[in-house]
């Protein structure tokens, strides 16, 4: 080594001894910050795929159904303009989500205007017909899962634990291709393992009645359904049931159709009565001209 860069190297090492209280501090703060940022990140919510959707329903109404399809490679007005002049002959694409092996989440908010007893289906992915379904419902106060008539047991599967009082709950449907996992109000109370094949691409809020499955039609609000084709980890789960929305917000689709009231049937009752002619303006009315 040089002479001249001994002074110069044992600058260098007193600036580091003397600052090392100060670099362990730095050490320290960044070991801290990054769990927390590490949490943070795994808390985060992914854009949903379809959704929100928000209505309302009758306990003896219909229901809602909305199409779940691939996104199409052209805009909405040359599709518009291909459909009128018939030139937009390709099949929809099905999406990924219906897959028997994808990776899919379902979430929704849900209060209810009766009593939660009996059996009845909240919403799902599908056909609740079909042999391969997934749906959310409830059996006697429980969430319940719902996965076709394909599945061995072919009825509803109750999770652990009643719902509490409270007006809202939250409920989520989670598949990894391999099991569904239940959510009640963030947490997991049901895992099942998950052998179905692809399920139509549809989704359904309060179905109908479904013959020795669910002999109950859902009344009630629904909030913020989203379906995402990422299968949430439960500190995510955990994360929405933190934060619930403002139910007051969002405006409610109807899921009945209300009919407007006829009046034309009344006109009558209400229009001015016309005197009916006397006897004499009757005579003379009918009273032929006289000849000159």
């Amino acid at each position: 080594m040089p002479i001249q860069s001994i002074p110069a190297l044992c600058l260098r090492l007193r600036f580091c001894v003397r600052n090392s209280p100060l670099h362990f501090v730095i050490a320290a703060v960044v070991l801290s910050v990054l769990p927390s940022a590490t949490y943070a990140r795994a808390q985060e919510i992914p854009a949903e795929s379809y959704g929100p959707y928000n209505a309302v329903f009758l306990p003896d109404g219909p229901g809602l159904t909305k199409p779940l399809a691939a996104p199409s490679p052209l805009d909405s007005r040359t599709a518009a303009l291909l459909d009128r002049l018939g030139l937009n002959k390709e099949p929809d694409q099905r999406d990924v989500l219906l897959e028997g092996r994808a990776t899919w989440t379902l979430a929704f908010w849900f209060r209810s205007s009766e009593a939660l007893q009996g059996s009845l289906l909240l919403a799902g992915i599908g056909d609740p017909a079909a042999e391969d379904s997934r749906y959310v419902g409830v059996l006697d106060g429980r969430l319940a899962l719902w996965l076709g008539r394909g599945v061995g047991s072919g009825k509803l599967l109750a999770g652990e634990g009643a719902l509490s009082n409270a007006p809202w709950h939250f409920a989520a449907l989670v598949g990894d291709g391999e099991n569904v996992t239940l959510y009640a109000d963030g947490k997991p109370v049901l895992t099942h393992t998950l052998a179905q094949g692809d399920v139509a691409g549809n989704l359904e809020l309060a179905p109908a009645l479904l013959e020795r499955i669910a002999d109950r039609h859902f009344g009630g609000q629904i909030s913020g359904l989203r379906v995402y084709r990422e299968a949430l980890t439960a500190a995510q789960i955990q994360a929405v049931d933190a934060t619930p929305p403002d139910f007051a917000l969002p405006t409610y689709e109807e899921a009945s159709r209300h009919w407007p009231v006829q009046t034309f049937a009344q006109a009558g009752y209400s229009a001015r009565r016309i005197r009916p002619l006397t006897h004499a303006a009757r005579a003379e009315f009918r009273s032929p001209p006289q000849r000159r």
